[in-house]
């Protein structure tokens, strides 16, 4: 009876230091994330002194590559000589006005190196806004396909699972898209899909340049589709997809 009573113990002890020590791995993950998530937040936040509101005047309310009235701001001006010296990966800067979406866009040489490093290529699982390496620029024709991570703090484009609210979309429903090479866009949201992961935004602009060769390339519509993942669905992504106006 002691015997059995002494295994119990026993069992029970293990039981509760094996409980206590999955909280306190689970614990140690939090905190690591939390200050991945903080360090990434104070490095984007500085990277954010590179861009200041542009003293140029807004485009005229009718032309083609304005906002709807009442929605417009002034324009960024990025610094993109400076930025390319601290990455020459840079590419573009994205903006959503009255988002926390402002950040540098990088394009690397696969699609894996900027999912868990951020702008400085430091190791983060915040990752970094990045292009999809068999993209391009608005400037030339297609679809600009960018990713970024759906972070549980809103950053990144945590935020853009809010566009499944009617009223969010419509007070959010154009963005800037700035580049490096001087061409600044205005794009306008016009759609916001659930799609697979596995999704080929490219096979569609494989066929178009087929049919059109090298030289239709630039008279094909400009389009810019955002994409982050859904929480707890591996097999899913959220698709922002837009019209990209060059602004004159």
């Amino acid at each position: 009876m002691v015997k059995k009573q002494g295994i119990r113990r026993t069992v029970l002890t293990l039981s509760i230091l094996s409980v206590l020590a999955i909280f306190l791995v689970s614990a140690g993950l939090l905190c690591r994330s939390l200050y991945e998530y903080r360090k990434g937040e104070k490095e984007y936040g500085e990277l954010r002194q590179y861009t200041a509101k542009a003293s140029v005047q807004e485009p005229a309310p009718q032309s083609p590559g304005s906002l709807p009235a009442g929605e417009q701001e002034p324009m960024l001006a990025v610094d993109f000589e400076a930025l390319k010296k601290l990455n020459p990966h840079i590419i573009a800067w994205i903006h959503i006005p009255g988002t926390p979406v402002s950040y540098p866009v990088t394009r690397g040489e696969d699609n894996s190196y900027y999912l868990t490093r951020t702008f400085s290529g430091a190791y983060n699982g915040a990752g970094c806004i990045f292009m999809d390496y068999r993209s391009s620029l608005p400037s030339e024709g297609g679809n600009t396909v960018l990713y970024g991570h759906n972070m549980k703090n809103g950053s990144m484009f945590g935020s853009l699972k809010r566009y499944w609210d009617n009223e969010y979309y419509r007070e959010h429903a154009s963005f800037y898209l700035y580049t490096a090479e001087g061409d600044n866009f205005l794009c306008h949201i016009t759609d916001r899909r659930r799609i697979p992961a596995q999704t080929d935004f490219f096979s569609n602009m494989r066929d178009k340049e087929e049919e059109t060769g090298e030289s239709g390339k630039a008279d094909r519509d400009a389009g810019v589709t955002l994409v982050t993942c859904v929480a707890g669905k591996n097999e899913e992504r959220l698709a922002i997809e837009a019209d990209a106006k060059k602004i004159e």
